[in-house]
């Protein structure tokens, strides 16, 4: 082992490599269950698309997607298309484009919003749908209420010692420089809420992440740097004039001349050698 691991965490990027805290491997296993019933759904409904697409005259009108849409968002948030994007978390003018017949949303987004809505995609389109969809529709509304106020009432409460210790010792080890982000999902929180509660400790990791982060970009971009002046003075000693094109064909990735510091040193070089 070397000297600088730690049980448990990824010897090159730090990253812890277990499952978490207990509340993680619980939302883990909740969200496995989510992905298993999604994929199953997504299954039938593509098969379905499939099965009866021969039978189509012409393809689905926008009319006939805008008319289910607006039929959604009058049952769903009473007509209310800014409440309707918010629960689907969609850009309001997209929805807006989409009740009004203007554009009509990609098929991963129709199985998605059908599928929220417990209704087949054929369902969602069918031509006479006055009171299948409405009927389900009343259902979801009644299903979100009540998830809504069950996840109001019991948001995790968090264990401000424990959190608080774990942001100090993070901070003390100098082999490990994770985003808030990344140590939300470690501790099975939202990275909204340990900004809200630990603002102080958030902003020092914060800091030190992108002062990190800059400082290894400063030392990929010198690499690249001493790469193409090596690669230049090789092709110079063989004769060759060492051009942008010329000493792009030997490098691993030629991309390096989007910055300025790569494309500095090669002039450099050309000015004092050719």
């Amino acid at each position: 082992m070397a000297s600088n691991s730690r049980v448990g965490f990824c010897l090159k990027c730090g990253k812890w490599l277990g499952n978490g805290l207990k509340k993680r491997t619980q939302n883990q296993q909740s969200s496995n269950k989510y992905k298993t019933q999604w994929h199953i759904y997504v299954n039938e409904n593509i098969e379905k698309l499939i099965s009866i697409s021969h039978s189509l005259d012409k393809p689905i009108s926008r009319n006939l997607v805008s008319n289910s849409f607006n039929l959604c968002i009058n049952q769903v948030t009473q007509g209310n298309i800014a409440d309707f994007a918010k629960i689907f978390q969609i850009p309001k003018n997209t929805v807006w484009m989409w009740s009004k017949g203007k554009s009509i949303p990609q098929i991963d987004t129709l199985l998605s919003i059908s599928y929220h809505l417990n209704l087949s995609v054929i369902e969602f389109l069918a031509i006479d749908k006055s009171h299948l969809i409405c009927s389900r529709l009343i259902n979801y509304d009644e299903v979100f209420h009540r998830h809504l106020a069950r996840s109001s009432k019991n948001k995790a409460k968090i264990d401000s010692q424990f959190v608080d210790k774990y942001l100090l010792d993070i901070l003390i080890d100098k082999t490990r420089t994770p985003p808030v982000t990344e140590i939300a999902n470690e501790l099975g929180y939202d990275r909204r809420v340990l900004t809200r509660k630990f603002p102080e400790l958030c902003q020092k990791i914060s800091q030190r992440y992108i002062a990190n982060k800059k400082q290894y970009s400063q030392e990929k971009i010198k690499s690249y740097c001493l790469e193409v002046e090596a690669i230049a003075k090789k092709l110079y000693l063989q004769g060759i004039y060492p051009s942008e094109m010329s000493v792009s064909q030997h490098l691993d990735k030629p991309g390096y001349f989007r910055y300025k510091e790569v494309r500095n040193v090669l002039k450099h070089f050309q000015n004092n050698h050719v």
